[in-house]
């Protein structure tokens, strides 16, 4: 299995407690419409689903997995993708960005925290980081800035960076010092006051 393959799993054999799921909490009123939706006929899209050769992960499809088990089906349409249990956490730190039930703050924040915890973001910028699992820079940096200073994430001293179709390594330690070296380097030294000797 190479590509992600559209297949129907047994509800059963979907393992649901790998660290999977960045939201704060579920919405269980959602589950509510969704499995009357469900029990009605409509039609949802797949839930995503991690293989491991061993394990099947759920990454992406909490609230469909859970409407669909509460309107009594016994299996569910999944987008089976090949990947280790880690492939599937950081796939799920980055579901729901763009589309279905919205995330709230609080889901935001978790999931900004998990992928600064997660092995996968060793060395990825900020912005990479945001990109990911759809949140400002800031956001990021700020909660970077947290868990370093509480010795949770190590300090980092080069991130990965990509610009203009090129990716290199770029040491932290160094930005802003070149910013302030070069603006040293353009200002005046201050003028210097001559004073006469006074007169004796």
């Amino acid at each position: 299995m190479k590509e992600a393959h559209l297949v129907r799993l047994s509800i059963a054999q979907i393992r649901l407690d790998g660290g999977t799921q960045p939201r704060s909490a579920l919405d269980f009123a959602a589950i509510d419409d969704y499995a009357e939706a469900m029990a009605a006929g409509g039609k949802f899209p797949p839930v995503v689903v991690f293989q491991d050769g061993e394990h099947y992960w759920l990454a992406d499809g909490f609230h469909r997995l859970k409407a669909a088990f509460a309107a009594g089906w016994d299996a569910i349409d999944c987008e089976l993708r090949p990947g280790t249990l880690e492939d599937a956490q950081w796939y799920s730190f980055s579901a729901n960005k763009t589309n279905g039930l919205r995330r709230t703050n609080e889901d935001k924040q978790r999931a900004v925290k998990s992928a600064l915890l997660h092995a996968r973001a060793a060395g990825l910028s900020n912005c990479a980081i945001a990109r990911h699992v759809g949140v400002d820079e800031a956001t990021v940096r700020n909660w970077r800035t947290k868990l370093a200073a509480s010795s949770e994430i190590p300090k980092i001293d080069a991130r990965t960076v990509s610009r203009q179709g090129s990716t290199y390594q770029q040491r932290t330690a160094q930005i802003g010092r070149r910013r302030r070296a070069k603006t040293e380097a353009q200002t005046p030294a201050p003028n210097r006051q001559i004073l006469a000797n006074p007169l004796p």
